[in-house]
């Protein structure tokens, strides 16, 4: 069921506008900022995000990453700096990701 219900949801996430999809990493963040919160009683800076950001893309293993952010990237114009510093962080996050796994398995990834 949990396969079921993340492959439905990585369908619909290939499927929505490249707004829609900072939005949707925008909740991710603001989800984990708010844990980190919780559990620290302090704020939760990019330096406490993004190692559990970086967690939460491998354990989902979306199809077809690098072209997701270069999609974003490129589609998406007009952004304030919430929409940015989001951008920012996925594009940190998975190039974290790409280059771990071309460390790791020797894949020859396109230039980034």
């Amino acid at each position: 069921l949990i396969d079921w219900h993340r492959r439905n949801h990585f369908i619909a996430f290939l499927l929505l506008d490249p707004r829609d999809k900072v939005a949707c990493v925008q909740r991710c963040i603001r989800i984990i900022q708010n844990l980190i919160r919780l559990a620290s009683n302090s704020a939760a800076g990019a330096d406490d995000t993004i190692p559990i950001l970086i967690y939460v893309i491998v354990k989902a293993n979306p199809p077809n990453l690098l072209s997701i952010m270069q999609y974003v990237i490129y589609f998406v114009f007009s952004i304030d700096s919430d929409f940015q510093f989001s951008i920012d962080m996925f594009k940190i996050c998975i190039l974290h990701v790409l280059l771990t796994k071309k460390v790791t398995t020797g894949l020859c990834l396109y230039q980034v």
